[in-house]
């Protein structure tokens, strides 16, 4: 259910669009950030979640992926800026990198080799559906209710989530002294925002311009780097 409402809120969001520009009396390039932001925050905390639920207890890395997402519910919910907004959104998309990847590591652990394909097809299946879904039941709260429904109703499901993951999810791999590159998160982190804020500038300036060549370069070295840090992988 985490991993299903973290795709399932970014896509209902999105019918909301107009919306929210004249709700916070913002521009649309402004407004695109409510999703990217979401995106960005997922592709930046996936790769560090292997390290992480090396660890951490499983059960422990699931409440604070809930936790986060709960937060960021609740600022949904109630803020009057559209700032806050983003942070809201940006907790979203911790939690849900943190949900995404850890899905996947249950069903390697705990189904048995002959449903495996199945249980992976069932995960691959909740996130599918949750794009197909998505903009449909947006689309009729917003019409019926408001924009804030959507977090709302989407918070009673999380702490369904919540209360079922405390209570079935078990410790599925022994706990090692991983240490956490930092550095190559990093550098990983910062490709992606740069290569991201070339990318939905060209629009607006020309591809020679120091908004759009100068976080092109940034990326393009961040991305060096982090190849650099990642090296061979001796056990892929």
């Amino acid at each position: 259910m985490l991993s299903f409402l973290g795709i399932f809120d970014e896509t209902a969001t999105s019918v909301t669009f107009p919306i929210l520009t004249r709700d916070f009396a913002i521009t649309t390039d402004q407004v695109q950030w409510v999703n990217t932001l979401v995106l960005l925050v997922i592709a930046t905390i996936v790769p560090i979640s292997s390290q992480i639920r090396l660890r951490i207890p499983t059960k422990k890395i699931f409440i604070l992926g809930v936790s986060l997402f709960i937060l960021c519910l609740l600022i949904d919910i109630v803020t009057p800026w559209f700032d806050l907004l983003l942070v809201g959104r940006a907790f979203q998309g911790i939690g849900t990198g943190i949900g995404l990847p850890l899905m996947y590591n249950i069903i390697l652990a705990e189904v048995p080799k002959e449903k495996l394909g199945f249980m992976m097809g069932i995960g691959t299946m909740i996130t599918a559906c949750a794009v197909a879904f998505g903009p449909v039941f947006g689309g009729i709260v917003t019409d019926a209710l408001n924009w804030r429904w959507i977090f709302i109703i989407s918070l009673f499901l999380i702490v369904i989530s919540l209360l079922t993951g405390i209570y079935s999810i078990r410790q599925i791999n022994p706990l090692q002294k991983v240490k956490i590159k930092y550095g190559q998160w990093l550098s990983f982190a910062v490709a992606l925002v740069c290569l991201m804020l070339s990318f939905t500038r060209i629009a607006k300036y020309s591809f020679l311009s120091v908004p759009v060549l100068g976080f092109l370069v940034l990326g393009i070295i961040s991305l060096l780097i982090w190849l650099k840090y990642l090296g061979p992988i001796r056990k892929p």
